[in-house]
């Protein structure tokens, strides 16, 4: 699933349908799809073709097919055909073996959902059938039954009615978006009376049945509009209120009634079953890059062989008598033609065919290690254990590359669970009384100013009664619904804000307690004394008007309406004279005091209405309401004609409270040479607290660019409408003016220091404007220069725009972290995409690429999985390249000693077999299972951010690395060739018979010695040997001479009979085993010369970390881990510098004559020494260790330079 917000999947063919109630016969005239949702890819029909023309969009496979199809060429093919084909075969066969079991559980999950029993209504009576049976139209009844998992939703319903007397059906809906909370539903006034089977059968037979207009299928969850016609042609508004998604579960109902409005596919959560664009990795590009590069590198040795082999021809026609006929066969061209081919087929091993297979197995295996992780699984509430739940395996190494880190505020870097702390009210006399803070328990602390709650329910319009306003306004305006527990009476509340449920509670704590909330009304117990009020309507939140308001009715007839929101929409809505010019203005500074204390705030106004006001308004609501095709801003109009000339009651300040790690990831990221930009709704001054309580500011300069502040200052820079084009452009470069001048003086700022920029939403509207090149361009010049970045009061659209234009500019990899559905804009945006599970929903987890539960897992993913996974695939990759291009080399020096006539030095089915089964395990769990350095290592806040950044570098997989793989390949290629040459060309006789030993025999000498080679070559880079990786190696070992036997003893193999028999002479063979036994001895010496003198004479920082944790945990430790490190070339020291809980030193034997005591002091100044007392000549230090006189590189400090490689 994909994020809800996108927009992705929408039928830009319906607008609207119409579903007649309980109507089978005349919604059948519409076709709307069965209810059947589908989540597969394959059928048994489809499965063979689909897969293999998936599988041959990949450059490699459709690279092989050509090399097969060659082979089939009489005469042309140095290898049978079959040989060439089977390689191809199992690759494909591995594929789809992979995508078919894959494909096999999402269809056994389809049966599974598609056959759940529902009951509808057919013919008067209620039927149980499968879900996938039912139609548009249809009334379903939902039951919650005895189990405490509630009734699942087969489809898109609108609610009829409830076993509640208003109608209200309650829906938990963590399967459609995550939120655990409960929320309420309703039906409408018009059908909530409709319990017996009687009244629907009336409402779908008198005067012609009742239908519905809705919108057409989309993939939008929060939008959504339809109206109910009625008997008589009565028009009833329909909202999301009032409708239930596939996917939820019913609560605390017994039973409900629904109408089927969207069907399979169209229901919402088939419209986001959509896929999205893949992403490609940083490796990903780089192998096909170097896939091209070889096979143009193959194409210069192929032209050379192809020339050379037509001069051959020309020179020793006469010469060779016994080849005259074949040479005079053909013409030059031909020849070459021939040739080319020829070759095109020996060389194609130079391009590992098992590579693509063997990186997509070993990035799944990434992914199931990041989801079994125990190190990233938190408790929650209501839910138990969660750990990472990766979306993708395509991205595993791209979390080793991140530059840029941008993060969400509430719910990622807090923990999203509101506290009130305190607030403040306007008195009778129109001043600010500062008085309602809370206690250690989170209760209002009346004590702290004065009068506190009214002793007994005073009205709210009463003269004084401005605690009793606030606490009212508390305890009213609201979506929160209380559930009392029957045993003990403990009162729980439940809602989708979090805000509002922190502001319910402290109002609950002050005798201001929520008892009962309907439709229609509610009841706050208000010391001791139950009041009703009746609700008439309520004004949902919405991103323009910033508010939310409740218009209700109490006992005596008065009727009020009460709002909260943010200071700038709610202070703007003020009646005219309501508070001084000076009030407000202090409110405002309190705002903006509250935001500096880290806390969020709400504006709480109220207005007395009279019972014609509200109607003269309510007719106007509902005649929008029930107008189809109504837009967000024609509602709002409406609403903001009913708030304003508000009285002022008071501010509410409550706490969200920072997560647990943050400021050290914050600051492990940083270290690591990440910037970090926090990207938030929040007031700027919140921002600015929040980063400085989370280190993101540290010791850097804060620098803001508030153009927002200066254009309030100003209104002769604002936009109106009645301003004439000229003027609204002149404006317009004013205020461009005034935001590339702000920029420019920070960009001055942090060309001289450290500074963190604080920049505002309006800002960001300005450089979005057409025209605005040139703040773009300094902004991203700014961008280059700092520590770290708050951009507060954003809209979803602006921290989208943020994460496209880094990426688009800079070529480096954003990383975006949210969880909200206002974050999920960047997320999808970002070439990396992170989801916090959290209490705002599952729609950031649908759009992210990993979800986390914490922010402080984000540590342990970069720096551990996503090192591991770069580590793995590098080494997976380029010693697939590796094995293969060895293979080629001796095939090419065999070219130039056998007249270039593409003669195959080794058996076909050798080759064929040579990536599939000899060569396959070691890149295999190389890719799986390796490790370069111990987690404790990468996770420690000093080592930890210095050997990530180095990844960024191309520690594993850059240039030089790639280069010397080769340069290797080429060498160890040669020396095997020369070493053989010998046998080759005398063609050594056998001792025993006197037979020599011929073409086969002394080919499979050659392919002995490239094999152990190249297991040798895969034991000694094996940085952490752990039993996996060792059996992968042992078993490539004995599967060789295995599969040698087993081959010798086949009469027949598809048309090959060269080998057979040959098992006497090649097993009796001493050279056999010599050979063998030589290449291990070439790359031992060779490669443990090259790896010890490295780490002799320039010792990286990786290997200090490795040697250090073999003196902390041996082999032969029982403390240990599986995964382990075992020693490649010696132990180390350890440098003074790394302070760490996890480097704390063992025990030390006593000082004696041969281990002299060191001071301390000393021994770091020796270890570490000024760059300027550095000597010429290398320290030898004899520790109380089992010595290695080696000197240790000096750790660079968090922000230095770090060459790539030491």
């Amino acid at each position: 699933f994909k994020s809800f917000a996108e927009g992705v999947g929408q039928d830009e063919d319906e607008t609207s349908r119409t579903v007649h109630f309980n109507d089978r016969e005349k919604n059948a005239e519409f076709n709307y799809p069965p209810n059947f949702l589908k989540t597969s890819h394959y059928t048994a029909l489809n499965f063979l073709p689909k897969n293999l023309l998936e599988q041959f969009s990949r450059f490699s496979n459709i690279y092989f097919l050509l090399v097969m199809i060659i082979s089939l060429i009489p005469g042309v093919s140095p290898i049978t055909p079959s040989s060439a084909a089977a390689p191809l075969i199992f690759v494909l066969a591995c594929a789809a073996v992979k995508d078919g079991y894959e494909d096999w559980k999402r269809h056994v999950a389809d049966r599974i959902d598609n056959s759940a029993p529902v009951k509808i209504l057919r013919n008067g009576d209620w039927v149980e059938v499968p879900s996938m049976d039912v139609k548009v139209g249809d009334i379903m009844k939902m039951e919650r039954g005895s189990g405490t998992e509630g009734c699942p939703v087969k489809a898109d319903i609108v609610i009829i009615a409830s076993d509640d007397e208003d109608g209200v059906v309650f829906v938990e809906t963590s399967q459609l978006d995550g939120e655990t909370s409960v929320k309420p539903r309703k039906a409408t006034s018009t059908t909530q009376s409709f319990h017996t089977v009687k009244d629907l059968t009336s409402a779908s037979t008198i005067g012609g049945g009742m239908s519905l207009i809705v919108d057409g299928a989309s993939n939008k969850i929060y939008t959504w509009q339809g109206v109910l016609y009625a008997h008589g042609g009565v028009k009833v508004p329909l909202t999301t209120k009032n409708i239930i998604w596939r996917g939820s579960s019913i609560r605390k109902n017994a039973w409900a009634y629904g109408l089927v409005i969207y069907t399979g596919k169209d229901t919402k959560q088939g419209q986001n079953l959509k896929k999205t664009k893949r992403k490609l990795s940083f490796l990903a590009k780089k192998v096909n890059q170097l896939v091209a590069m070889i096979f143009t590198f193959k194409h210069m040795l192929l032209f050379p062989l192809c020339i050379l082999s037509v001069w051959w021809g020309s020179k020793n026609t006469d010469r060779c008598w016994y080849l005259t006929a074949m040479l005079r066969q053909y013409s030059s061209v031909e020849t070459f033609f021939l040739n080319y081919m020829t070759y095109f087929v020996l060389l194609s091993f130079l391009i590992p065919i098992s590579l693509f297979v063997t990186v997509e197995f070993c990035k799944v295996q990434q992914m199931l290690l990041m989801k079994w992780d125990e190190e990233m699984m938190y408790k929650m509430p209501s839910v138990g254990w969660v750990g990472c739940r990766p979306k993708t395996s395509d991205l595993n190494d791209q979390l080793a590359i991140v530059k840029y880190v941008f993060s969400d505020k509430t719910g990622t870097l807090t923990e999203n669970v509101m506290r009130y702390m305190e607030g403040s009210v306007v008195t009778a006399e129109g001043k600010w009384k500062r008085h309602v803070e809370v206690n250690d328990s989170g209760a209002i602390n009346r004590s702290a100013g004065g009068e506190g709650a009214a002793a007994s329910y005073t009205r709210i319009d009463a003269d004084g009664a401005s605690e009793v306003r606030y606490l009212a306004c508390m305890s009213i305006c609201h979506t929160v619904v209380p559930f009392i527990d029957a045993e003990t009476g403990k009162i729980t509340f439940e809602g989708s804000s979090p805000d509002e449920v922190a502001l319910v509670q402290a109002a609950s704590e002050n005798e201001f307690i929520l008892k009962k909330r309907s439709s229609r009304e509610m009841a706050v117990e208000i010391n001791g004394k139950e009041v009703n009020f009746d609700i008439l309507q309520e004004l949902e939140f919405s991103p323009t008007r910033k508010m939310m308001s409740i218009v209700v009715r109490d006992a005596e007839g008065g009727v009020y309406l009460f709002c909260k929101g943010a200071d700038s929409s709610v202070f703007k809505a003020l009646r005219e004279g309501a508070v001084d010019k000076e009030v407000l203005e202090e409110g405002e500074r309190m705002v903006v005091g509250y935001a500096t204390s880290q806390f969020r705030t709400l504006c709480m106004g109220y207005r007395k209405l009279t019972m014609g006001e509200y109607e003269a308004w309510s007719e106007k609501y509902n005649d929008v309401q029930t107008q189809f095709g109504k837009t967000m801003e024609m509602v709002d109009t409406v609403c903001l004609q009913l708030e304003r000339d508000l009285e002022m009651i008071g501010i509410a300040a409550y706490e969200d409270k920072l997560q647990d790690g943050v400021p050290e990831t914050i600051k492990f990221l940083t270290d690591a040479k990440i910037v970090v930009w926090m990207l938030t709704g929040d007031k700027l001054e919140t921002g600015i607290e929040i980063g400085r309580t989370c280190g993101l500011v540290a010791d850097a300069d804060i620098v803001a660019v508030h153009v927002s502040r200066e254009l309030a200052e100003d209104p002769s820079l604002l936009d109106n409408s009645h301003l004439s084009d000229s003027e609204r452009e002149m404006r317009k470069k004013k205020r461009e003016q005034l935001a590339l001048c702000k920029i420019n003086d920070a960009l001055e700022r942090a060309k001289m220091q450290k500074i963190t920029i604080a920049i505002d939403g309006t800002t960001m509207d300005i450089m979005q404007s057409e025209g605005a090149r040139e703040i773009e361009s300094k902004f991203m010049e700014l961008s280059t220069h700092l520590h770290s970045a708050i951009c507060c009061r954003l809209t979803p659209g602006q921290k989208g725009y943020i994460v496209n234009l880094f990426q688009a500019k800079t070529g480096e990899t954003a990383l975006a972290i949210g969880d909200g559905a206002n974050d999920a804009t960047m997320i999808s945006a970002a070439m990396v995409g992170i989801g916090i599970i959290g209490l705002e929903g599952s729609q950031a987890e649908l759009a992210s690429d990993y979800a986390i539960p914490r922010f402080r897992f984000l540590t342990r993913l970069l720096a551990v999985h996503g090192r591991y996974s770069m580590y793995r695939n590098a080494r997976c990759v380029c010693f697939s390249f590796y094995k293969n291009a060895v293979l080629s080399t001796c095939v090419v020096f065999f070219a130039m000693f056998s007249a270039f006539s593409g003669t195959t030095f080794f058996d076909s089915w050798l080759l064929a077999v040579f990536n599939t089964f000899f060569s396959f395990f070691p890149p295999l769990f190389m890719g799986c299972f390796g490790k370069d350095i111990s987690e404790e290592v990468l996770m420690d806040p000093t080592l930890g951010p210095v050997l990530y950044s180095q990844m960024k570098d191309g520690l594993y997989f850059d240039h030089f690395n790639i280069l010397m793989w080769f340069l290797a390949s080429l060498f160890h290629g040669s020396l095997l060739w020369w070493f053989l040459y010998p046998t080759t060309e005398l063609d050594d006789t056998d001792p025993y018979d006197g037979r020599t030993s011929g073409l086969v025999q002394t080919g499979t000498y050659g392919m002995t010695m490239v094999v152990f080679c190249i297991l040798t070559k895969a034991s000694i880079h094996i940085h952490s040997i752990t039993s996996i990786q060792a059996a992968g190696v042992l078993i490539s070992m004995a599967s060789y001479p295995f599969f040698i036997y087993i081959y010798t003893l086949i009469p027949n193999l598809f048309g090959d009979v060269a080998f057979y028999g040959l098992d006497e002479s090649l097993f009796s063979d001493p050279k056999h085993y010599l050979y063998g036994l030589l290449a291990v001895t070439i790359v031992v010496t060779v490669d443990f010369s090259v790896l010890y003198l490295q780490r002799k004479i320039k010792p990286t920082l990786r290997d200090v970390c490795a040697d250090y944790f073999e003196y902390r945990c041996p082999p032969w430790s029982k403390d240990r881990p599986f995964f382990g490190c075992w020693p490649t070339v010696a132990h180390g020291v350890v440098p003074d510098n790394i302070k760490s809980p996890l480097l704390d030193p063992l025990p030390s034997p006593q000082p004696s004559e041969e281990f002299p005591q060191i001071d301390p002091d000393t021994r770091r100044n020796i270890l570490n020494p000024p760059q300027e007392q550095l000597p010429s000549q290398p320290l030898h230090l004899r520790l109380p260790m089992p010595p290695v006189q080696r000197r240790m590189p000096p750790l660079p400090a968090p922000h230095t330079a770090f060459p790539a490689r030491t």
